[in-house]
């Protein structure tokens, strides 16, 4: 009878501890504290895996959350924002890391802000108007566009 009993308490426990982790975590995402809220749903699913309803709640609020992040990031990426787009990425990854939609947003972010930085050195050796120099301008500028043949930088050449 005694082992019956401690089962039982034992399982009304981590029924109260689910729910107090489903109760915290929604309360702190209804007060906008989003990733402290999608934290502490996913301490209450580790502490219950069995719980499916917990379960579904977490994976659901931080999809969600993951995808505004993403959105956000896109937004300041197009804007020209890329340090602000990396730190939103970075948020996403902590949360979600094995999300290949953020690692894809990661790397374009990464490669735009290089690309920008490049694009920033070609136009200041080129508005320096040192000598020598136009055929570096004209590289940076090619691998900006992708081109890789010399027919191609030709075609950029007469862009520039």
């Amino acid at each position: 009878m005694r082992r019956w009993l401690l089962v039982l308490l034992l399982v009304l426990a981590a029924g109260c501890a689910a729910q107090t982790a489903l109760v915290e975590g929604r309360k702190l995402l209804m007060q906008g504290r989003t990733e402290e809220g999608i934290g502490r749903l996913e301490q209450g699913v580790k502490a219950n895996p069995g719980d499916a309803g917990l379960r579904n709640y977490y994976v659901r609020s931080r999809d969600l959350y993951v995808n505004q992040l993403l959105y956000e990031a896109e937004k300041a990426r197009l804007l020209g924002r890329g340090d602000e787009a990396l730190g939103l990425l970075g948020r996403a990854l902590t949360l979600s890391p094995g999300n290949a939609r953020v690692q894809a947003g990661l790397e374009a972010a990464r490669a735009e802000q290089s690309q920008r930085a490049a694009l920033a050195q070609a136009r200041a050796l080129f508005e320096g108007g040192q000598a020598g120099l136009n055929a570096a301008v004209i590289d940076v500028a090619a691998d900006l566009h992708g081109v890789r043949t010399v027919d191609e930088q030709d075609v950029v050449r007469f862009e520039l």
